[in-house]
């Protein structure tokens, strides 16, 4: 799978027992040699990534390394963010991050404050929300005060901003059955002087 073969190449793994020299600085040295040829670059990768297959416990050593190599983790992490197009990777992820929700919340928190000056980044939010409407709409009736929390920024954004406040007229007058008129051409007809 393409997604996995990214993985693959962003794994900067230990070649522990392949020399006898100790210490990083010489291993390093020949990791460095080793990897200039694609081809036993390749077949390094294919042998740890069986190793670390067949050893888990391995995997979570790499990923705490991992975390002190910061060029390397936003590349992973980058690389990993542009795969999450493919439905199956997507769906991989989503699996996981649903079974550690405080996690799933900070992401979510941080994914929202990262997109506010990202018009296209609130785009594809806005059409995550609308491709799940009916889920979103679940969501927020089974929580009374999540949906107070929301409905009430509505109302104060609408009172700063007289714009908004009459796109929100007239959206309630479009749900509304029966409503005839919106709520502005109400609001003009109100304010007509009666004839006498």
């Amino acid at each position: 799978m393409r997604v996995l073969a990214r993985w693959s190449l962003l794994l900067l793994l230990p070649l522990a027992g392949c020399v006898h020299s100790t210490g990083v600085e010489p291993r390093r040295f020949f990791m460095d040699k080793a990897m200039k040829n694609e081809v036993e670059r390749r077949e390094l990768f294919e042998a740890t990534l069986r190793v670390l297959d067949e050893n888990p416990e391995y995997v979570d050593q790499l990923f705490r390394l991992l975390l002190g190599h910061r060029s390397s983790l936003n590349r992973f992490l980058a690389i990993n963010a542009s795969g999450l197009d493919d439905p199956q990777y997507a769906a991989l992820m989503a699996h996981h991050l649903v079974r550690n929700p405080e996690p799933l919340t900070e992401v979510m928190v941080q994914v929202l404050e990262a997109a506010k000056d990202e018009p296209e980044a609130q785009r594809a939010v806005l059409t995550a929300i609308r491709a799940q409407k009916e889920e979103v709409a679940a969501q927020l009736l089974s929580d009374p005060e999540t949906l107070s929390a929301v409905m009430g920024a509505l109302a104060k954004r609408g009172s700063e901003d007289s714009a908004i406040a009459r796109q929100l007229r007239s959206l309630v007058d479009e749900l509304t059955p029966g409503h005839g008129g919106s709520g502005q051409e109400q609001g003009d007809k109100d304010s007509k002087p009666k004839q006498e």
